[in-house]
């Protein structure tokens, strides 16, 4: 490790005092948004490290389904849209001390749990030309017993609005809707007027370095095409509350997750898996 790692890693080791309004904010709205969880020099660092990975592995879509037709239009959008890699903590120590720290703490802080473990992560870089990202929730596609899941979104880069960041349905993870279909079988029209119907805003804004934002799995979101010439480039980590449970899966995508994330669980029992690293959150 160099002393400027070793620097960054007792960052992200550092425990973040939340405002009140954070976790209100995630409860009333299934977002919270958080300016300054890290410094841009430490993002910076992880940004080096997370590419330099993407680059060795090469994209997971691709090398999951080099030899077959892809099996979906959703693996299809997904492929034209992003470079994605999975679970790079699994193959650096420096990521993995990343997602074990100060993330961590914050979303078990947030969902109110006195303990997480990873799902999984990955880095999701939306090429220049990228495509938008519909409407969708991410719930959908995981076999998880309970709500206490989330995604913390870091980006890598300052991402501005030409670029497609995230947009937020505020609120929207408490509406019972939409959470039985796949990215591309959203109407966008008719989720958006059912959104604005139920009362539930679309909110979007830039990110700035170091700000991260954590939402719930069944809170409705999406990202607008990347219009710049530049990667947006962006290191996710699911986070469950470590007594979460395997429900029987509910559908294809469901069955898919059951298999590559939480290999060897049977359904009712507690995810803990090797690759369902505990992380205490005092």
């Amino acid at each position: 490790m160099t002393l400027q790692n070793d620097q960054a890693i007792r960052e992200w080791e550092t425990p973040l005092a939340l405002g009140a309004s954070h976790v209100q904010a995630y409860q009333d709205e299934g977002v919270a948004k958080i300016k300054g969880v890290f410094s841009a020099e430490t993002m910076d660092i992880l940004r080096r490290e997370v590419i330099q990975n993407v680059t060795r592995l090469g994209s997971s879509v691709d090398n999951e389904n080099r030899d077959e037709e892809y099996p979906s239009e959703d693996v299809d959008l997904y492929r034209k849209a992003f470079t994605q890699v999975f679970n790079l903590w699994t193959h650096s120590d420096l990521i993995r001390s990343f997602v074990v720290g100060r993330l961590a703490k914050i979303a078990a802080e947030l969902m109110g749990v006195s303990g997480v473990r990873i799902y999984h992560d990955q880095a999701l870089i939306k090429e220049p030309g990228g495509v938008a990202t519909p409407g969708h929730v991410d719930h959908y596609y995981w076999p998880l017993a309970t709500e206490k899941v989330l995604t913390a979104w870091i980006p890598l880069v300052e991402i501005t609005a030409e670029m497609g960041p995230l947009d937020f349905a505020l609120g929207s993870h408490k509406l019972d809707y939409g959470r039985n279909a796949e990215l591309v079988q959203q109407d966008e029209a008719v989720v958006e007027a059912r959104l604005a119907e139920a009362g539930y805003p679309v909110v979007t804004a830039p990110y700035q370095l170091g700000e991260v934002s954590f939402h719930e799995g069944w809170n409705f979101h999406r990202a607008g095409a990347n219009q710049t010439d530049q990667r947006r480039e962006v290191l996710t980590v699911i986070y469950m509350d470590h007594e979460m449970t395997l429900q029987e899966p509910a559908n294809p995508n469901q069955e898919y997750d059951r298999e590559k994330w939480c290999p060897g669980i049977e359904v009712g029992n507690t995810i803990n898996s090797d690759i369902n690293l505990l992380i205490a959150a005092s």
